[in-house]
């Protein structure tokens, strides 16, 4: 069963692994739309275009590859929507009700790709290629190199105002 959204074709298969490969779980925040993966990945990439920048409003979107086949959609079909970006090969597909970011077929239909947070387990993947270095944010190699002061949660009371330790 497939279905097709606003110009994007997502695979619906009862997908049974015919190997011993871990399963992983990922979906939406809000709970809408769920799915699950074999971990089996071609590839696993840090992308600094500028269209993947706007479209997670972050430094760069970290997308893991796979086959297009590599997907089973449990639950929320009908909560998906897909963007797909008229001049460049980037596209998205989201929850309708949470906004979160979801897997979808590239435009060649060649890859699945998966937004890795949104994977409700951690991979053992790294990444194995920074791409598009060249429209990387300007600020994020001098925040690596720099760091300010970090958490590991949001300081209370949140201030503007430089926090010594």
């Amino acid at each position: 069963m497939a279905f097709k959204e606003k110009g994007l074709q997502m695979s619906n298969t009862n997908h049974t692994p015919e190997t011993n490969e871990p399963q992983l779980q990922g979906g939406c925040l809000c709970g809408a739309v769920s799915y699950q993966i074999t971990n089996r990945f071609s590839r696993f990439m840090l992308c600094h275009c500028r269209q993947c920048q706007q479209l997670t409003g972050s430094a760069f979107a970290a997308n893991i590859f796979t086959s297009p086949k590599n997907i089973e959609w449990l639950t929320g079909h009908d909560k998906i929507s897909n963007y797909r970006h008229s001049s460049r090969d980037s596209s998205k597909s989201f929850c309708a009700v949470c906004g979160c970011a979801l897997p979808y077929i590239n435009q060649n239909g060649k890859s699945l790709i998966i937004p890795a947070g949104s994977l409700s387990e951690q991979v053992e993947n790294t990444p194995d290629a920074n791409i598009f270095e060249g429209e990387q944010a300007s600020w994020l190699v001098e925040s690596f190199l720099n760091p300010s002061v970090q958490f590991a949660v949001v300081p209370n009371p949140l201030s503007n105002k430089r926090i010594s330790l």
